[in-house]
């Protein structure tokens, strides 16, 4: 049996259209994110930005090749099993940022600061604001969107002797 929230959120996106390879538009939902265990699909807002899709997608998949959609629910529920510890909390909350500035990384290593530059307008128009622990899903803009931005302006690739 699903909890409240989920079971909303699976309502909320039954109406969603498959545009794509696991890529479904959807008018009742206001940011992109991914959803499912077993089979993982991307969401997004029917008015998206064209321009923006192509970043949500790597974005995206980078989580699905990761299996983050997978870690951050295992977590959730170690959370809930440690939910009187202080320290559980705060290793879950470092979690999701760290799972969150580790894909933002895998997907602008490749990209010229012209991509960057739309990558972070991308993060920035599709942020919303969170005050709650969420286990699911793992969303395109949902966490520390100044940070992240901060993580793409400074990246540098690594030294090859640092990688070896």
């Amino acid at each position: 049996m699903k909890n409240g929230k989920a079971d909303h959120l699976y309502k909320k996106v039954q109406a969603s259209i498959d545009t794509e390879y696991n890529v479904w538009m959807c008018d009742a939902i206001s940011g992109p994110f991914l959803l499912g265990i077993f089979n993982p699909r991307i969401y997004m807002p029917s008015d998206i930005k064209e321009e923006q899709i192509p970043y949500i997608i790597a974005h995206e998949k980078e989580h699905i090749r990761c299996l983050d959609y997978v870690w951050k629910p295992f977590g959730f529920v170690i959370l809930t099993i440690h939910w009187f510890n202080p320290f559980a909390w705060l290793a879950y909350v470092l979690m999701c940022k760290d799972i969150e500035y580790a894909c933002d990384e895998r997907v602008i290593r490749s990209m010229d600061n012209q991509e960057k530059k739309a990558y972070m307008e991308s993060l920035l128009s599709c942020s919303s604001p969170r005050h709650y622990i969420s286990a699911c899903p793992v969303a395109f803009g949902e966490t520390s969107i100044k940070e992240r931005i901060k993580n793409v302006v400074d990246y540098k690739k690594p030294a090859v002797w640092i990688v070896g």
